[in-house]
């Protein structure tokens, strides 16, 4: 009986301390985040990451607490303890997710910095550290359930290299070939691509770790995975913008049988167009040089 009234006044304690650190967190750091009005304050002091911060007070009050209640088995106890360590990892590695998508929503939302954004996003890498940190923390959970040493997991992933390769290919491949379009200032968010072979043809409107974005004319969105763009070819338009310019294909169509020699009624019926007035001007000087009659003759 003493027994479990002690474990329901440590789950009460866990829960009150828990919601107190949440309350008094966020008002706390909310100030210090107003007053410095940095970047990095920005990014530390992010709602989403003080809250997730809060969560592991309850399972480290478990965690420590639970050795202090008396008559439990050690078994129990050892349960218990290592549970309480598997939730403060999950939240810590939230909060590290949490963090990666705050240095992300900042970068973007910078006004100095939008420029940068179009030409080198980091949304890429975000996500391969947020891939990274939860394939670290789910071998530290099951390890910790299962009550067994990180790198006996760790050494068996090794024996799994071929699978994992396998299985994380396209990912990999996407990871490369965002770099190499990044560091080459091959894409950015903005250009107007075409990409037939996979019916793409408009504007880039994400570029992410394993997916591109393209919103087409019709507005449609063709998803392009990103290692499709190092290994096949496609067409980007941006030099075009940057040149001020635009060329138009356009077909004219001309009768033959209408092409002739300009009489002294037409000329006369298109002397009032100022945009052929040069070219009647430097006509009539050629026609006043001897010799020149025939050159200027139009044909």
């Amino acid at each position: 009986m003493q027994m479990l009234a002690s474990l329901c006044v440590l789950a009460l304690t866990a829960l009150v301390a828990g919601w107190l650190t949440q309350w008094l967190g966020l008002k706390v750091f909310r100030r210090m985040r107003d007053t410095l009005r940095t970047g990095w304050a920005q990014i530390l002091m992010h709602d989403k990451v003080l809250r997730r911060l809060a969560k592991v007070v309850p399972s480290l009050i478990v965690q420590f607490g639970v050795q202090g209640v008396p008559h439990l088995e050690p078994r129990w106890t050892t349960l218990i303890t290592n549970v309480a360590v598997a939730f403060t990892l999950y939240h810590l590695a939230r909060a590290l997710c949490d963090l990666l998508n705050a240095t992300n929503e900042a970068h973007e939302r910078d006004e100095a910095r939008k420029a940068a954004v179009q030409t080198h996003s980091i949304k890429s890498y975000v996500q391969l550290g947020k891939l990274l940190v939860c394939s670290f923390a789910v071998v530290l959970i099951v390890a910790t359930l299962m009550d067994r040493s990180p790198l006996l997991l760790l050494s068996g992933l090794g024996a799994m290299s071929a699978v994992l390769m396998l299985v994380f290919k396209d990912t990999i491949l996407s990871f490369v070939a965002g770099v190499q379009l990044g560091s080459n200032d091959m894409l950015r968010v903005g250009d107007w691509i075409e990409m037939p072979q996979v019916g793409a043809d408009g504007f880039v409107t994400d570029i992410a770790l394993n997916t591109v974005k393209v919103q087409n004319w019709d507005k449609t969105i063709t998803t392009i995975p990103t290692w499709r763009l190092m290994t096949d070819s496609f067409k980007n338009w941006r030099g075009m913008f940057d040149s001020g310019g635009r060329r138009i294909m356009r077909s004219l169509n001309l009768d033959a049988n209408t092409v002739h020699l300009l009489s002294s009624e037409e000329r006369a019926g298109m002397g009032h167009i100022a945009l052929l007035q040069p070219y009647w001007s430097e006509r009539d000087g050629l026609q006043a040089m001897p010799g020149a009659a025939e050159a200027a003759m139009p044909t």
